[in-house]
């Protein structure tokens, strides 16, 4: 008798392929009872047996499979830092998330009808799955999801991870900047360098409209914060943005 999860459902699987009336459903109860950490003989619970058994229930399940994929992408990461990396990130070429590898999946087949799982990524505190469950979200190019796109990413922007923070000024660069405004000028304050200098290059895509902003910027107290307001014109590049920061000179 085969006891370990993994080849256990590799044959179950294989089975599956040639005889799905006869051992689907055998194969989906072990898929299910991984993700809601029932099989006591898995070996990395919640993880990499957890990836295989998302990515096996999206592509032969899809949105009847929805409710149990909630599960596993809301499931904490171990507090815990090496296991707590070891979770959040598989080492392939991509440096994917065990999590974010099962989200591409369902992006692909389930496409708007994958937005639960990103929500499900926030019922716990885990900023490395949550940046890409949004960066996939965006990806889906829904305008009708741009309010609740913009409320995550706020969440993010607003944590305490500063490489996740950093990473989550970035994207909103790329998708969205006027939609996280605000938060792009108070980042101009923050502890972290690579936060500050993120925001500075990222509200210099918001254009020149905004230049009236300088002045109550500048009043700042921190230099740091100062420092991240000469830097947001000089990624500005315009005339009017050189004269105002060379009037502070």
């Amino acid at each position: 008798r085969i006891r370990k999860w993994n080849p256990r459902f590799d044959l179950g699987a294989a089975l599956c392929q040639a005889d799905a009336a006869r051992f689907g459903s055998v194969v989906e109860k072990m898929a299910v009872d991984q993700l809601l950490a029932k099989d006591s003989n898995a070996d990395l619970p919640l993880w990499r047996d957890a990836r295989k058994a998302a990515s096996w229930l999206t592509t032969q399940r899809g949105t009847a499979a929805l409710p149990h994929l909630q599960f596993c992408f809301a499931a904490p990461l171990d507090t815990e830092p090496w296991h707590r990396e070891d979770q959040s990130t598989l080492k392939n070429p991509e440096l994917r998330s065990a999590r974010h590898a099962a989200g591409d999946l369902a992006a692909g087949r389930l496409g708007p009808e994958a937005v639960p799982l990103f929500e499900a990524c926030f019922r716990t505190p885990q900023p490395e799955v949550q940046l890409h469950a949004v960066q996939l979200w965006a990806g889906l190019k829904s305008t009708g999801d741009t309010a609740a796109i913009t409320a995550r990413l706020r969440e993010i922007l607003a944590g305490e991870v500063p490489a996740c923070v950093a990473r989550a000024v970035r994207l909103a660069g790329d998708w969205n900047p006027a939609a996280v405004e605000e938060d792009l000028w108070r980042l101009f304050a923050h502890k972290s360098r690579p936060v500050r200098e993120a925001a500075s290059q990222v509200a210099a895509k918001l254009g020149e409209s905004r230049l009236s902003r300088a002045a109550d910027l500048w009043l700042a107290r921190r230099a740091d914060t100062r420092l991240a307001v000469a830097a947001w014109l000089r990624h500005l590049g315009t005339p009017a943005a050189a004269a105002t920061l060379k009037s502070r000179l």
